[in-house]
């Protein structure tokens, strides 16, 4: 209920404060917070829900299903509730696409019909993926709702085209997602006049980040401890006939041991999980001395303090709820 341009001002102060309280950096090391910037779609832009459900207590206790009248069974469906920490119904979620909100009744009603067969809740996918990549606009393809976490769903970023499965993470966000690649490589070539040479993209998943920024570099490493993930990456380089971009995946331990970029040359990209940075990690990135990097900060100065924040900012990739991603670059 709040209007979009207060939402943005608020989030903009949810990253000073985030600096303020929980950086433990001094003021004097972190640049005035650039305005927030918002989301080209502010409704019906999530393109992943996991609604879940509880199997009713009378399911649980009982050992035959037979005497059961599953008909008359109330089962919602949907999102814990902040006030009960029960499951409340949703019908329609207003941040979801269009194509997910479309197509809610119809999973609904398989997990009510088959309610019985379910030895304790489970959780539902709802993905809306693209139907197909072809060299079109966004708007202009067709999307559909895939419920496998193992099936394939597709996405494009500008004129790069993406094939993850379903299961897999990837922003779900669509419309914003062009805006924080523009502003990655606006950052990138303003700290180069001349074009950057190498680009270390860390947790780099599918090859977001990587294949997007890959045409400003000479070479791209994408490094990343899932196997899974880089073999993905490695399929969506293929895809988009990217040669100069390369995937490793490395243990945790030693996640940089094939990275020989000269450090003056380098930039480094840090898409973490919502987690953050582990500290053996910062720890091997510190080693590795990059001239660059693009991430979310504070243990990073401490642990570097050769290191001085150039720009601070938000992307709000989630309308109407209290989340919002900060982008920093060092």
């Amino acid at each position: 209920m709040i209007p979009y341009e207060t939402q943005l001002e608020l989030k903009k102060n949810v990253v000073e404060k985030a600096f303020a309280h929980f950086s433990n950096l001094d003021k004097s090391l972190v640049p005035n917070v650039l305005p927030t910037v918002g989301s080209p779609k502010v409704m019906h832009y999530r393109t992943k829900l996991t609604p879940h459900f509880d199997l009713p207590h009378v399911l649980r206790r009982s050992n035959k299903v037979k005497d059961v009248d599953v008909g008359a069974l109330s089962v919602p469906i949907g999102f814990d509730s902040v006030n009960t920490g029960h499951v409340m119904d949703i019908e329609e979620c207003p941040i979801g696409t269009p194509t997910i909100n479309a197509q809610m009744p119809s999973e609904y009603a398989k997990v009510r019909a088959n309610i019985q067969h379910y030895k304790n809740g489970a959780t539902l996918l709802l993905r809306d993926s693209l139907a197909d990549l072809q060299p079109e606009t966004i708007e202009a393809q067709k999307s559909v709702v895939v419920t496998d976490h193992h099936a394939t769903v597709y996405e494009t970023v500008g004129d790069i085209q993406f094939s993850t499965p379903a299961g897999a993470f990837f922003q779900n966000n669509r419309s914003i997602i062009p805006l924080v690649i523009e502003y990655v490589k606006e950052q990138v070539l303003a700290q180069d006049q001349k074009k950057p040479r190498y680009l270390v993209d860390t947790y780099c998943g599918s090859g977001l980040f990587a294949l997007s920024l890959a045409s400003l570099f000479h070479e791209v490493a994408g490094v990343e401890i899932s196997a899974s993930s880089i073999e993905c990456a490695k399929h969506n380089a293929a895809l988009n006939k990217i040669t100069n971009a390369h995937f490793l995946a490395g243990s945790a331990e030693n996640i940089f041991a094939s990275i020989s970029y000269p450090p003056e040359q380098t930039t480094v990209v840090i898409d973490p999980p919502r987690r953050g940075c582990d500290q053996p990690f910062l720890d091997q990135m510190i080693a590795l001395r990059p001239r660059n990097i693009v991430y979310d900060v504070g243990a990073l100065l401490h642990a570097c303090p050769s290191y001085m924040i150039d720009s601070v900012r938000g992307f709000d990739f989630f309308p109407q709820t209290h989340h919002v991603e900060g982008d920093y670059v060092l």
